[in-house]
């Protein structure tokens, strides 16, 4: 199985996580900052919800850790933070900004 961590617990992102777990091909770990919107996420063994700032270096870095890739729905101004962060941290990185 494949380390995810998918930024952002939106309309999109509840989305992606269903598709993903439940696929059986990955390990998604959602982060938003909102407590609320990781409560609505689908509920698979598979999917861990995080609250996490993604403007926090370090946190974001703790979370990207051993991660195979970093895939962003959040808002176009977070992208700087987490296209730098999955950078150093060497993860594949997709942005789904519009």
């Amino acid at each position: 199985m494949y380390e995810v961590l998918l930024l952002g617990a939106g309309k999109i992102g509840v989305i992606i996580t269903e598709l993903l777990a439940s696929s059986g091909d990955y390990r998604v770990t959602v982060a938003d900052m909102d407590q609320a919107n990781l409560n609505r996420l689908p509920q698979y063994s598979n999917v861990k919800p995080l609250v996490l700032d993604v403007t926090n270096k370090a946190d974001l870095m703790a979370a990207l850790d051993g991660k195979f890739a970093a895939l962003s729905a959040c808002p176009f101004d977070i992208t700087k933070y987490v296209a730098e962060a999955a950078a150093e941290a060497k993860v594949h990185y997709l942005d789904l900004t519009e």
